[in-house]
């Protein structure tokens, strides 16, 4: 009689010891991963450049557009600057590949000496900038994409001088924050306000202001490949170099730099 109720209770353990193991193989596998959207500016020579995001959405081959914020967010663009970022938004997606992010831009300002004045924004903003950017998600990844958006050469001015109108034609770089690199370099002499360039043939890629105090500066999300770097100050004191490689997920370091 106990050798018989031994068998049951092995019996028993064995088959609950199946139905879990059936339940842990029906579990469904990861077909999810997350895509987080960021911006950051080239410096310009405004106080303030405001621009007025209504919706950034992410479009897959064929597909119609997945919003990934539909919160109206005002950035202003000189505050992200010299390597400094702020988020837009984030959301879980399909795995799969993508090829493109639309924003929509619905106001935008600058302020010069105290004064606030409008950009006009142009249609094709306003329904949706569609900016080429070819990437895949991998399942259980997270894809952090950074929008370069180059406040100086976005910003048009027309009319007269005694009555300026400013145009908004925007010009923006799409970088993935994973495989890009930096250079950066601490110059001696900064006291003139210098500025470093990164150049890839005659287009700037990259701008940004050397710290007056330290004489520090860093051109970060550049892609990986080879740039020609420029710091010159306001008296034409100047520094150049070519062929400097940018790495993967690294820093390349110029050292200490003479403007000359």
């Amino acid at each position: 009689m106990r050798r018989k109720q031994v068998n049951i209770l092995i019996l028993a353990i064995t088959m609950s010891l199946l139905i879990i193991g059936c339940d842990s193989s029906s579990d469904p596998a990861e077909t999810t991963g997350t895509l987080t959207v960021s911006i950051t500016d080239a410096p310009a020579s405004f106080e303030a450049v405001n621009i007025r995001f209504s919706e950034i959405s992410v479009i897959a081959s064929g597909g119609e557009p997945i919003v990934v914020s539909d919160s109206v967010q005002t950035i202003n663009l000189i505050e992200w600057s010299n390597g400094l970022s702020t988020p837009l938004g984030n959301i879980e997606l399909e795995a799969g590949t993508y090829n493109q992010i639309r924003l929509i831009i619905d106001t935008a300002s600058v302020i010069i000496d105290g004064v606030e004045s409008s950009v006009k924004v142009p249609s094709g903003a306003k329904t949706g900038l569609k900016l080429t950017h070819k990437f895949t998600l991998e399942a259980g990844s997270t894809y952090d994409l950074m929008i370069d958006f180059d406040a100086s050469r976005s910003i048009i001015r027309t009319g007269t001088p005694a009555n300026p109108s400013y145009l908004l034609k925007p010009t923006i770089r799409l970088v993935s924050v994973a495989t890009s690199g930096s250079i950066s370099g601490t110059v001696t002499n900064p006291d003139n306000n210098p500025v470093a360039l990164a150049l890839s043939g005659v287009d700037t890629v990259s701008t940004v202001f050397v710290d007056t105090i330290s004489g520090e500066f860093q051109l970060a999300f550049l892609e990986a490949g080879l740039y020609d770097v420029v710091v010159e100050d306001t008296t034409g004191a100047r520094f150049d170099t070519t062929g400097v490689e940018v790495v993967q997920g690294a820093d390349t370091d110029l050292g200490s730099i003479d403007l000359n």
